[in-house]
């Protein structure tokens, strides 16, 4: 997916690995999920013709 979406990712993972755990971001991080997600299915049913 987007560059966006892939920063947010690593910047997440990287304070997480210095020990920084922000839940904010995680949680941003779990909504942009869920979009990515929702558009993968959304995707995948108008290919199908559903």
């Amino acid at each position: 997916w987007g560059s966006g979406a892939q920063y947010l990712f690593e910047t997440i993972r990287h304070l997480d690995a210095c020990g920084i755990r922000d839940r904010n971001l995680w949680q941003l991080q779990e909504l942009v999920a869920q979009e990515i997600l929702g558009a993968d299915t959304a995707t995948s049913s108008s290919r199908r013709g559903l």
